[in-house]
């Protein structure tokens, strides 16, 4: 972990991770997407179901969302202070996977506009971290199927149109394949369809594409998608399983549910 210089930036405080940004705004983007994820993968608790919330209360307080869900919503600062407390003490933090997302998305954009702009994006009582309403967060392409063996459905962010796409990946190989042309950026969430996992925290694992077969899947860290399939096939309270045994598990249980193309901006 590097260690923290006294520097005082801005209004958070600490180091300022998301300092160098480029004149391109895409390569910025996927800079930042790395920094951030190389910064917290390791400091960020997970928190699941049953876990308390930890954040920082001098930034954030607890909200609902339109389903009843809570939420963080920002009481105190700035969009940009908030954020980078987050990359200076991430040991205050618990994110769930699909949150976990959320902050390395806002830790992009930041990167990549720079502190003004991404400042535009809330302020305070409208700049929120939510699961589907985050903040300056925007889809424009989701797949999605049910089963291992279903084709994708497309929807369109806009229009919310669906319309079949035809892609069947029904096998670890297609799927890698398909995988490839996915951009950077992306969320490729994983799920397990073995009854045993139904309604446990890691039933569906979300994950973000940082690199050529590189995904950051909290709380994992940076693996490859099968180092991720091979983590999800392991019984949490087994060190390891016989190969034999979790590669029949992942045939048989293991699918991309879903795929979505995020807006950068």
């Amino acid at each position: 972990m590097p260690k923290k210089k006294k520097t005082g930036v801005g209004q958070a405080g600490g180091v300022d991770w998301m300092a160098g940004l480029g004149p391109d705004y895409d390569k910025a983007y996927e800079r930042g997407l790395r920094k951030a994820a190389e910064r917290l993968k390791d400091t960020v608790a997970f928190g699941g179901t049953d876990t308390p919330r930890g954040y920082n209360k001098t930034y954030w307080k607890t909200g609902k969302d339109r389903d009843g869900d809570e939420i963080l919503i920002l009481h105190f600062g700035t969009p940009s202070a908030a954020v980078l407390d987050i990359l200076n003490y991430p040991k205050k933090w618990t994110l769930d996977c699909i949150e976990f997302i959320q902050v390395l998305r806002w830790c992009a954009q930041y990167h990549a506009l720079g502190q003004e702009a991404f400042n535009k994006l809330g302020g305070i009582n409208s700049f929120k971290l939510s699961y589907h309403e985050t903040t300056g967060l925007r889809g424009r392409q989701l797949y999605l199927r049910s089963r291992k063996r279903d084709a994708f459905d497309c929807v369109d962010a806009l229009t919310n149109r669906k319309t079949p796409s035809g892609v069947i990946l029904s096998t670890t190989a297609q799927e890698d394949e398909f995988l490839e042309s996915v951009p950077i950026g992306s969320r490729v969430m994983w799920s397990d369809s073995h009854p045993d996992a139904e309604d446990t925290d890691f039933e569906n694992e979300n994950t973000l594409k940082i690199g050529p077969d590189e995904y950051v899947a909290h709380p994992f860290g940076i693996l490859s998608a099968q180092e991720l399939r091979e983590e999800m096939a392991t019984p949490e309270d087994e060190d390891d399983r016989d190969e034999a045994k979790r590669d029949a598990y992942i045939r048989r249980n293991l699918f991309i549910k879903e795929i979505e193309w995020y807006a950068r901006s």
